[in-house]
């Protein structure tokens, strides 16, 4: 039987090692820490618990919601209302409802050329929908090619981006709107057009899925390694 050591315990780690070891391999993981996940733990001190990283998943991560099936990893579905919340100028709060066009449009920092043009993002997801493949990115090539910031300051106007667009790929992704690709913006256009999305949480929280894993594995913590 072939052996296979996999080098860190966290959720990609832990996940090839899975999947090596039903096609038949011999496997054991390698972690230098004391305990698995990586950046996908839940963690518990004083009374209190919480994830150390990724805090939900997408409905669309199929390819992760097939291996919770198999690990017997139970989850919750919870509809994130599409209103979204602007602090402008004079600390002044203002409520957008993002599955709503004319909510979108009538956002007071957006310029009547902004105002105008916004129509045209969605309309552009809209056409290449079914290009538009979290799996796939490379389906998108052909007309992906600038970032949400360059994208949106040409089409739209860079107080879309500023105001509609950066926030809402940095609260989902953590990416600045100068380093995420625009399709993505038009992913999240889709969305807020459907009246919102869904989240997954994890019952007991994203370590719930590196933990499962360590039921099937042989995975060894604290190991240092000093020559590969």
């Amino acid at each position: 039987m072939t052996r296979v050591a996999v080098v860190g315990a966290g959720i990609s780690g832990l996940a090839a090692a899975y999947a090596l070891q039903l096609r038949g391999l011999e496997v054991v993981v390698l972690e230098q820490a004391g305990s698995v996940g990586g950046r996908m733990q839940t963690r518990s001190e004083q009374g209190f618990t919480w994830d150390a990283g990724a805090q939900f998943m997408l409905p669309h991560y199929r390819y992760m919601r097939r291996l919770m099936a198999k690990l017997s990893v139970s989850f919750s579905r919870h509809v994130v209302p599409p209103v979204t919340a602007t602090v402008l100028p004079g600390r002044r709060i203002y409520y957008t409802r993002a599955g709503s066009a004319i909510g979108v449009l009538r956002h007071p920092a957006l310029s009547r050329r902004t105002r105008a043009r916004l129509g045209r993002l969605m309309w552009i997801a809209w056409r290449y929908r079914h290009r538009i493949d979290w799996y796939h990115p490379e389906r998108t090539a052909p007309f992906d090619t600038d970032s949400l910031r360059a994208w949106g300051d040409r089409v739209l106007g860079p107080d879309a981006v500023d105001w509609l667009l950066a926030p809402s790929t940095s609260g989902l992704f953590f990416w600045e709107a100068e380093e995420t690709p625009w399709r993505y913006a038009a992913a999240l256009a889709l969305a807020a057009a459907a009246g919102g999305c869904c989240v997954i949480a994890l019952d007991g929280g994203m370590g719930a899925v590196p933990q499962a894993h360590v039921r099937f594995l042989d995975t060894r913590l604290r190991t240092a390694g000093h020559q590969v």
